[in-house]
């Protein structure tokens, strides 16, 4: 059986989830940006033989609302408390990819009595000491990349075959990348389909990174944490995790096979790993 489907408003937008009903406690699951709550479906589904599991639409993202403006990681996270809170989770296991293991983070440091454990899959936490000119370079190209990226194809099948030959989405499993392009595109009215996220909002959670400065808010978090790198080369992303395991009160890191989109790739892989640490608590 599929997913319940909800809405909830936090910080005055409509965020749209997902429920899949289990046996203990919550486990929230926070995707990466551009992605939405749909992606997590078959690690959902692994988790919630044991926990009820719920996975929203980050605001900009799949069927939550879409402010103008607003995207920084600061409301990322603060939006995250708030979900915890309107739905009564707490304390939550939460589960975050990339810009979301950066939420989860910063959500346990700043409210800790709503989280009771962490997985951070591949969080962006790049080391002040990274933060020069290479970086403050390659950070300009996803953002202009995002603004440029294509949004609209004549189908959902020839958008599928457009993106699997994409560095990004090379491997993903088939029905995760089907998953994502049907629940992540609407139809137009000249037929043709259109991602839900517009490049320019997708720019905008990007350029939001500077509105968050995650390093004086890790000693605050007093909960387990794991850290999850990928094994493809991302140098600045592993250094960063490893700097924010000696900074961490309860940390460790583990390594996945696979890209930085492991979850998406290898999505039994990840739910097994995220199990084993979950069913630690």
């Amino acid at each position: 059986m599929g997913p319940r489907e909800g809405t909830v408003t936090v910080n005055g937008l409509r965020l749209h989830y997902l429920e899949w009903a289990g046996p203990g406690p919550a486990v929230v699951l926070h995707h990466a940006t551009s992605l939405h709550a749909w992606v997590w479906e078959p690690i959902a589904r692994h988790l919630a033989r044991r926990w009820r599991v719920v996975a929203y639409d980050a605001r900009g993202h799949g069927d939550s609302d879409r402010p103008p403006q607003g995207y920084g990681w600061d409301a990322l996270a603060a939006d995250l408390a708030c979900f915890i809170e309107a739905l009564s989770l707490a304390p939550a296991a939460v589960v975050g990819h990339s810009s979301g293991g950066t939420a989860a983070l910063a959500c346990a440091a700043r409210r800790p009595e709503l989280v009771s454990r962490i997985v951070a899959l591949e969080p962006v936490l790049l080391p002040p000491q990274v933060e020069g000119p290479e970086w403050r370079e390659r950070h300009q190209q996803w953002v202009q990349t995002a603004r440029r990226r294509r949004t609209v194809w004549p189908s959902r099948e020839a958008a599928f075959r457009y993106l699997r030959r994409r560095e990004a989405y090379a491997h993903w499993r088939e029905d995760v990348l089907r998953l994502y392009l049907e629940k992540g595109t609407f139809l137009r009215p000249d037929g043709h389909v259109e991602l839900k996220m517009s490049g320019e909002l997708e720019a905008q959670v990007y350029e939001g990174r500077a509105a968050l400065d995650i390093w004086p808010l890790l000693p605050a978090i007093s909960c387990p944490v794991l850290l999850v790198c990928s094994q493809s080369p991302n140098p600045g992303l592993e250094w960063g995790i490893r700097e924010a395991a000696r900074r961490l009160a309860m940390a460790r890191v583990e390594q996945a096979p696979g890209s930085h989109f492991f979850p998406q790739e290898r999505p039994e892989e990840t739910a097994s790993l995220v199990e084993s640490f979950l069913g630690e608590g």
